[in-house]
């Protein structure tokens, strides 16, 4: 079996956490840990309807098992998206974000005018239902093993794509900006620290845009000291604002607890433009490496502190804080290295929400199928839109086909969210596709998950992307039930 695919936010963090990484070279770490033995799960599969899409793009989803089958899940119409020039190992679909109905996706493994790995992402619109490709965007100075597309984030006509290789060997990093003038995407600026080549810092492993002129970088490696190079800690979020067209670094920060060989800046999550929710899945605060979460929130053109969430069972080697997710009132946080029933990487979701300004725990989720499934990373990838939420469980293996992957579907009621939905890619799965390596909801009626190890067309891990339509109003939005 060849190495585990690992979602790009979670590479540092399983590094960490204990789960060996052949990292030789920026490639060797993307290519993940040594495989583990996961014992293989029988998933019957339904051909789907179509839903205005062309019949060539309709293909099947896994119920998974008869507990699942038992949720009464709506029939979800399926498209499969890749990229107009893909080709083997480009990895598209390692990250997906999504704004109304466009969509950008990374593909951050493809060689670029002869540039092993320099990376791509590519843009995506929805009309009638059919996601269509109308854009490839790359770096105006790429270079080999930048990984551009890394990361991405969307917010209206603003792309941000990071590349945090730029450079060479995890110094620096950038981040670059898109902007859409009359249907048009063209890159408008190159953002890097402003303490650049100081230090290794892999600027540009996540990123988040709180507005269409503010964004937030994630530096998991970024190394901060005192005036004698001591006291240093590691991990830090870079802001970045634009003043009519001149973006320029206003304020760097960590968390107040974060110490050496944290990874604060892994993950990003911004709500309602002013508050921000930080993941460091290898703080060492409540155990080796068991993981935090931080709450900042905007005042006065400043981020600052205001909550460590803390989750009521946290462990060494959980990695709290892989993956997040917020919106408004309720956010979620991923420890996918967490122990479940006595299996080690299953991963566990918990759910906060905010009352009265202070942010408390109230639920922990755990796919059903997931609750015994060895190592499949549940939450690994998160996306969270009103009453919705979905989950990614890349390591996942519904069949024989080992770590196919799959995404968990959540509805919210009142506080207490219910799974509704496991989604695959059923019969036409293939061995390690990694389904659900990223995923995303566009806040109405659907979802996207990325495959990045799906071969398409005989192309070994060229990636694909997995647009499913809600033919049953399924999705919730808004927060008028009163748990808000």
């Amino acid at each position: 079996m060849k190495a585990r695919a690992i979602h790009p936010s979670l590479v540092s963090l399983l590094t960490t956490a204990g789960m060996a990484l052949a990292m030789a070279s920026p490639a060797a770490a993307q290519a993940g840990p040594a495989a583990t033995a996961v014992t293989p799960r029988a998933a019957p599969s339904r051909t789907l309807q179509a839903w205005n899409m062309p019949p060539a793009q309709v293909s099947t989803w896994g119920l998974g098992d008869a507990a699942a089958q038992a949720l009464n899940a709506p029939f979800w119409g399926m498209q499969e998206i890749t990229g107009g020039d893909s080709v083997a190992h480009d990895m598209f679909g390692n990250a997906v974000a999504v704004s109304g109905a466009t969509a950008v996706v990374g593909a951050s493994s493809a060689n670029v005018d002869g540039r092993t790995e320099q990376g791509a992402a590519y843009v995506y619109t929805r009309q009638n239902g059919v996601w269509t490709q109308t854009a490839k965007l790359v770096a105006s100075d790429g270079t080999s093993e930048d990984y551009f597309g890394y990361a991405v984030a969307i917010d209206g006509d603003t792309i941000a794509v990071g590349a945090w290789d730029h450079n060479s060997d995890r110094v620096d990093g950038g981040v670059y900006i898109f902007t859409r003038t009359g249907g048009t995407w063209s890159q408008t600026a190159k953002l890097a620290p402003g303490d650049q080549g100081a230090a290794i810092s892999s600027f540009g492993k996540a990123v988040a845009l709180a507005g269409p002129s503010m964004v937030l970088v994630g530096a998991p490696d970024a190394l901060t000291c005192d005036a004698n190079n001591e006291n240093c800690i590691t991990g830090a979020v870079y802001v970045f604002q634009d003043d009519a067209g001149a973006w320029s670094q206003t304020q760097k920060f960590s968390a107040n607890e974060t110490v050496w060989a944290d990874h604060f800046g892994t993950a990003l999550a911004v709500s309602a433009g002013d508050t921000l929710l930080v993941g460091d899945p290898a703080d060492d605060f409540n155990g080796f490496q068991a993981g935090a979460a931080y709450l900042f929130r905007l005042t006065n053109g400043l981020w600052g502190e205001t909550q460590q969430l803390i989750p009521d069972s946290i462990e060494e080697h959980g990695a709290f804080g892989s993956a997040v997710a917020l919106d408004g009132n309720m956010a979620l946080v991923s420890a996918a290295g967490a122990t479940v029933n006595g299996v080690t990487d299953s991963g566990t979701v918990y759910a906060f929400r905010q009352s009265d300004g202070t942010w408390s725990q109230v639920q922990k989720l755990q796919g059903l199928q997931a609750a015994t499934g060895a190592g499949i990373a549940f939450g690994a990838s998160l996306a969270l839109s009103g009453k919705t939420a979905l989950v990614g469980a890349p390591w996942d293996s519904l069949t024989a086909n080992d770590e196919q992957g799959s995404a968990y579907l959540f509805t919210r009621t009142g506080c207490s969210w219910v799974q509704q939905q496991r989604l695959s890619l059923g019969a036409s799965a293939h061995f390690e596709d990694n389904f659900g390596i990223a995923v995303a909801l566009d806040g109405g009626d659907s979802a996207l998950a990325g495959a990045w190890g799906r071969s398409v067309g005989g192309n070994t891990s060229q990636g694909a992307v997995y647009a499913f339509t809600d033919n049953d109003s399924l999705f919730a939005d808004g927060f008028e039930d009163g748990c808000m």
